[in-house]
């Protein structure tokens, strides 16, 4: 988000039509795909994505073309940092609240999923209520459980980068939570 770029998210049991429709309708040029079986859906689906660029796999097999490494990734980003060091901050300044952020789509049950837009001010607002409100503190532990296309898990993850995270060496907090069905 710090580079501007707008992020979209599907649920990885998502069926390779809906994953097409999706990165599609939302315009996506890059896509982070955790493994094989991930790649295999936009492999199915290329020719359907025209705007897509490159595929960055976490443990999936890189082709070194469309398909990038996480490392791969990292080295593209060090060699553009050594050639324009202000690069990040650059960046970071262009970014305003009223930039896209965020689509996130719907379940598709009445229809084609349709995309909620939601720009930095939303997550900035988000982040800053929860805090005011106190309800989680900068030593609470965040167990994400939810995928990040869910809209629950974004907005813990706008509050948690408002208090900012837990030390590695503090014990989690007393504070608990639940939810029911």
């Amino acid at each position: 988000m710090c580079a501007g770029a707008a992020t979209t998210a599907v649920y990885p049991s998502t069926g390779g039509d809906e994953v097409a429709f999706i990165l599609s309708d939302s315009g996506s040029r890059i896509v982070f795909a955790e493994d094989d079986t991930q790649i295999a859906k936009l492999r199915a689906q290329r020719d359907h994505l025209p705007d897509l660029l490159r595929v960055v796999t976490f443990d999936g097999e890189a082709d070194g073309e469309w398909v990038l490494s996480l490392e791969d990734l990292q080295a593209l980003g060090a060699k553009h940092l050594v050639e324009n060091p202000t690069a990040v901050d650059e960046a970071v300044a262009a970014v305003q609240p009223e930039h896209l952020a965020t689509l996130i789509y719907t379940s598709g049950t009445t229809g084609r999923p349709k995309g909620v837009e939601l720009p930095h001010r939303c997550w900035t607002y988000i982040g800053a209520g929860a805090e005011a409100i106190d309800i989680l503190s900068r030593n609470d532990l965040q167990y994400l459980w939810l995928p990040l296309s869910h809209s629950f898990a974004k907005m813990l993850e706008a509050v948690q980068l408002q208090i900012g995270f837990a030390p590695p060496s503090t014990a989690a907090s007393t504070r608990s939570w639940t939810t029911s069905q």
